[in-house]
């Protein structure tokens, strides 16, 4: 199964995400091709290969063509890692005009759908910390066309690599203040903490915003599961640059494309170890029994001898996550033993 991994502990921003993706692909010059005949009115992407100590990658820019038809959004903030908000002197658009603007591209029905579902992940954030219906609020920095562009880019780069499991990283998401139209607010602002909720996150190594509206709903919507590096075979490698100069560390989200040790059937889970002392046989075949209305993956018992010569049992039970403080609980309370060892592993399975 191929796995996908993206790093963003240096933040994540939609640009910066497509360009990973990208960077990976066999043909990403096809690509961008390809994306500068879906429809997208007067925006065209380019991509410049680029390095940063060390680290080779690719900058992704969005175009405003020329235009003989007057523009309302003329004025849209265009940065999407822009530091200061720029009050704007146009329309902006709503999700409604932007669900009818994805909608009308020329692109396979899958990735309209995720792109509008990323859109609608922002609406719902948006809404919630100003109080306003979301079919009303106007979606000033991510309706810009350029955030739009990068949203569609990076579902139908997504739909082209099509990896078996998606891993993402923590998320640096900035430290310091940002102004905003609700004047000057701490980082991250309250629309991308909503977005994250679930992900984990730090503040990072740089001041500034790192994450940004657009960042966190895609990060949200295509990863599977959040950590560190899995054990894998790295096939392929990439880098999205961001514009600004950090201070720390490459500007960049980094992707790992391989083959990792174990399927997408396979997953993550708890082992508790317990000794048990002064239970016979039948007792802790009962316990077993509880233990599996619980709910448990799996449990045996292995027969033991301290260093008194006193006979137990050594119970070892695997359990899932979300369950586990319960069967620990359960399994002090019903035995009477003091001390339940918790370890985290990996399992194959066919």
């Amino acid at each position: 199964m191929d796995t996908l991994y993206i790093d963003c502990r240096m933040g994540v921003t939609g640009n910066k995400l497509l360009g990973a993706l990208m960077d990976i692909m066999e043909n990403p010059d096809l690509f961008v091709y390809n994306f500068n005949r879906i429809g997208m009115d007067s925006i065209s992407m380019q991509r410049m290969p680029d390095a940063m100590n060390g680290v080779t990658g690719s900058q992704i820019e969005f175009q405003r063509r020329a235009s003989d038809e007057f523009d309302p959004y003329a004025d849209e903030i265009d940065a999407d890692e822009a530091e200061e908000h720029r009050p704007l002197r146009h329309r902006s658009r709503t999700l409604y005009d932007i669900e009818d603007m994805i909608s009308e591209l020329k692109l396979d029905a899958s990735v309209k759908e995720r792109a509008i579902k990323v859109y609608n992940r922002i609406a719902d954030a948006a809404a919630k910390t100003n109080n306003r219906d979301k079919e009303t609020m106007k979606m000033r920095r991510t309706g810009s066309r350029d955030i739009i562009a990068s949203v569609v880019g990076v579902c139908m780069a997504m739909n082209e690599l099509k990896p078996g499991k998606v891993i993402a990283s923590v998320i640096a998401v900035g430290d310091g203040y940002m102004n905003t139209p609700r004047g000057r607010m701490p980082i991250p602002v309250p629309e991308v903490q909503m977005l994250l909720e679930g992900v984990p996150f730090n503040a990072g190594t740089e001041t500034g915003e790192l994450c940004t509206l657009d960042g966190a709903a895609l990060i949200a919507e295509i990863a599977d599961e959040f950590g560190n590096i899995p054990e894998m075979t790295i096939a392929k490698s990439g880098a999205g640059f961001g514009r600004r100069t950090f201070k720390r560390g490459v500007n960049c989200v980094r992707s790992y494309l391989g083959k990792s040790l174990y399927t997408a059937a396979n997953e993550a889970y708890i082992e508790l170890t317990a000794e048990i002392y002064g239970l016979d046989k039948d007792a802790v075949s009962e316990l077993g029994k509880e233990l599996e209305e619980i709910g448990i993956v799996s449990a045996h018992t292995v027969a033991i001898c301290d260093m008194s010569g006193n006979a137990g049992h050594l119970v070892k039970v695997i359990v899932d996550n979300e369950t586990a403080d319960t069967v620990a609980t359960h399994i002090m309370e019903k035995t009477g033993t003091k001390r339940v060892i918790r370890s985290l592993v990996n399992a194959y399975t066919a």
